[in-house]
């Protein structure tokens, strides 16, 4: 740990020499990780909803972790070994509090918390069931790709302390484009992943090793030097044995080898960063030799930076207004052509319905009130294997259009700096990650504005059968017609948020980068030798770690 320290300090030293305090943040983080953890955090990633605070429960043997439908977990939520049940809320200003396990939920969900209103730091769930493991943290994370930036921002800071990872996919879908992404994250940062499949049982045993063989195809541009370790998982379904293997395989000898393991986090995240600092130190040296003599030179390339900056920044900002603008087309054509057969069903249905009422007035046009809600509301669900996909579709082209940009930008940046500098930069691949709409809420206005009821508001129905039903079916296509058109404005305002989330993305990425180039440039301080001498620490820095790792 002492040399590690060392090894610290001097990549702070080199962080604030190059005046990058970005880097320097990520630094103190990891700092305390290897230093201070008594523990090793392996984070359970993956995409919302991929059924990771489900698999936690499942090793703890009893539902602790509140789980549902929509995307839930919204806070870092830490489970480790504790003589019985305790859960502490941490704040970020440093209070605490000792809540009931059916509290949690108000905590930690993305529905009672949202976007941690609350500020909360961590919750740490104390737990006997993992009395064997008692140097092992279980780390619920925020799903990755959801619509809420604030969960994915507090997953993607946190990351930067995770020992190990488990990465969390479904059988239902495979290993996407978004996983992709997510190894090559979780790679920079963890010296081992091991990726758990869950809802096994769902694929028939005969097909087991062909789903395998195409998830490790799926992951060979990764793995091919790197250790991704593959095991299927079930909750329902022979859990105990799955369970079992995930423990023996994965978990326990993370407890049994503790300090090599530590030491591997430690040099593996030591390194990752003495890479990095190595790139930008090269750029620096570049940047003074070349603009040594010739300020002028180093001005225009400072302006050639600044119009790059605002060059990308209107671009994307030109199409993301084109997007938005094909949205609503979009969900015209792929909903309203469900509006005549929706009215035709729900006409037969109230022909039967209607003759079955009995009563005063009021009772059958709150009945009405309440059928006409309901069946609309059931229809547009029976829509949804048919709509859905095809947003989805709409929303994984413009995802990938953003990473286009990224990746077009990334080239002529490469380009620009070999150019100037002659030095080859190493980025791993950014990709926007699709959010996919989800199964959206469906909210269903009627409002009866017969002045009938008025009148005749304790007449039997009786009386006024063949009227009502006559004024009733004539509502039909009027309602359908309005609620799918109010239908389409909220999955609309949905689509929307989610093109803002690729923009502001896809802009923070490249602008984050132009803006470490112009720092680095400006560096330029006319003394060579202190980079020189950090270029020679840092390439011994990265040889020393190398010979320390256990596994060498």
């Amino acid at each position: 740990m002492q040399g590690f320290q060392h090894f610290l300090r001097k990549l702070e030293q080199f962080y604030g020499q190059l005046n990058l305090p970005e880097k320097t943040e990520e630094l103190t983080r990891i700092a305390a990780t290897i230093t201070a953890s008594e523990f090793i955090d392996i984070a359970v990633v993956g995409q919302f909803k991929a059924g990771k605070s489900t698999f936690i429960n499942s090793i703890l043997g009893e539902t602790i972790i509140p789980t549902g439908f929509l995307p839930v977990t919204s806070v870092i939520t830490r489970v480790q070994y504790g003589k019985h049940l305790e859960i502490i809320v941490r704040q970020k200003n440093r209070q605490t509090e000792t809540i009931a396990a059916e509290q949690l939920i108000e905590y930690c969900s993305e529905q009672f918390n949202p976007g941690n209103k609350k500020k909360i730091e961590v919750i740490d769930v104390y737990h006997p069931a993992l009395r064997d493991l008692w140097k092992i943290r279980l780390v619920d994370t925020p799903g990755l790709g959801s619509i809420s930036e604030e969960t994915t921002r507090v997953t993607t800071r946190w990351l930067t302390e995770a020992g190990f990872a488990l990465l969390i996919i479904s059988s239902e879908r495979p290993l996407s484009a978004a996983d992709l992404l997510i190894v090559g994250e979780l790679k920079k940062i963890c010296p081992r992943i091991s990726l758990i499949i869950t809802k096994i049982d769902l694929v028939p045993l005969a097909e087991h090793s062909r789903l395998m063989e195409y998830i490790r195809n799926g992951l060979s541009s990764f793995s091919s030097d790197y250790p991704i370790q593959i095991l299927g998982y079930s909750v329902y379904n022979n859990s105990t044995n799955y369970r079992e293997v995930i423990l023996q395989r994965i978990i326990r000898p993370m407890q049994e080898q503790f300090d090599d393991e530590k030491t591997k986090v430690s040099i593996h995240k030591i390194s990752a960063l003495a890479k990095d600092c190595l790139q930008y130190a090269e750029i620096v040296l570049k940047s003074q030799e070349k603009f040594r003599d010739d300020e002028n030179q180093l001005l225009g390339v400072m302006k050639e930076i600044e119009k790059n900056k605002e060059h990308y920044k209107t671009e994307l900002l030109y199409t993301t207004i084109a997007f938005k603008g094909e949205v609503r087309a979009m969900l015209e054509n792929i909903i309203i052509p469900f509006q005549q057969e929706i009215i035709r069903k729900l006409s037969v249905s109230f022909e039967k319905e209607m003759d079955l009422q009995r009563g005063m007035l009021y009772q059958v046009t709150g009945w009405f009130e309440k059928w006409i809600i309901g069946s609309i509301r059931s229809e547009v669900y029976r829509t949804y294997p048919e709509t859905l996909p095809k947003i989805d579709e709409f929303l994984n082209s413009k995802a990938g259009f953003y990473t286009h940009f990224i990746k077009s930008f990334r080239q002529a940046y490469m380009l620009f700096i070999h150019d100037l500098y002659s030095v080859e930069i190493g980025f791993e691949p950014v990709r926007v990650i699709p959010v996919p709409i989800g199964t959206p809420d469906i909210s269903v206005y009627r409002i009866f504005d017969s002045h009938l009821d008025l009148f005749f508001f304790y007449m039997p129905v009786s009386f006024l059968r063949s009227i009502l039903k006559r004024y009733f079916k004539n509502q039909i296509e009027y309602e359908v017609e309005k609620n799918l058109r109010r239908h389409i404005s909220i999955l609309t305002e949905k689509i929307l948020m989610i093109i803002d989330h690729y923009h502001r993305f896809s802009s923070k990425t490249i602008l984050d980068e132009l803006i470490t180039l112009e720092r680095l440039v400006k560096s330029r301080n006319g003394m060579e030798k202190p980079y020189l001498e950090m270029r020679e620490e840092l390439l011994g820095m990265i040889e020393e770690l190398q010979n320390l790792n256990p596994e060498n």
